[in-house]
């Protein structure tokens, strides 16, 4: 069961990627997203993946949400150590890029920055969502459990809002009117802009 569960991850995030398109000649290079729940984090790191695949990238995501599935949720603080781990094979991999999303404060981001490479390049993206637009795409998903009841998620937007004054900001984006590829274009035109490209970890 764990062999075809890791099966159905590969597939499902790493869509078009094979040894012989990774080809990557610089440093690994890792990006971010961290949001509370139903701020748009998926969806954007999918934007941003096609975008550069679209490029000729070759991507690779990550998300903390789909490892601590694999468990069914029963060990949160193995899931973050596992979503490092993972984190870090494939940014010793010759990919491109390495999307990760799901971090939702600095022991999170920690606990993945002190498995990757030293040369890895990070760029740290913040999303910021209203309150009642994230509770009604929450309600609008139906794959979606507790996060659609409105006690829950107003909890979670308010640890957030209280953690995220510690996490690292290459970029803080506000998703409300904008499109996910509207945003996922501005994270990679932030990152090209003088000033704007991240610094080695």
């Amino acid at each position: 069961m764990a062999t075809a569960g890791l099966r159905s991850l590969t597939s499902l995030r790493f869509p078009g990627t094979s040894h012989s398109s990774v080809s990557n000649q610089g440093p690994p290079r890792l990006i971010m997203i961290s949001g509370a729940i139903a701020t748009g984090k998926s969806t954007i790191a999918a934007a941003l993946a096609d975008l550069l695949r679209n490029q000729g990238k070759s991507v690779a995501m990550t998300d903390l949400d789909t490892v601590a599935d694999m468990s069914a949720r029963h060990a949160w603080d193995w899931a973050h150590t596992v979503d490092g781990s993972l984190v870090a094979a494939w940014l010793n991999t010759p990919i491109d890029v390495v999307i990760d999303e799901g971090t939702c404060n600095l022991t999170e981001v920690q606990t993945v920055l002190t498995r990757v490479p030293d040369s890895t390049i990070v760029q740290h993206v913040v999303l910021r969502a209203d309150y009642q637009a994230s509770l009604e795409r929450a309600q609008n998903d139906p794959t979606r459990g507790i996060s659609r009841n409105p006690e829950f998620l107003r909890r979670d937007h308010d640890r957030f809002a209280d953690a995220s004054k510690d996490l690292p900001r290459g970029l803080e984006l506000h998703v409300e009117g904008r499109s996910p590829a509207d945003l996922a274009d501005e994270i990679h035109r932030r990152s090209q802009q003088p000033g704007g490209t991240p610094e080695p970890i």
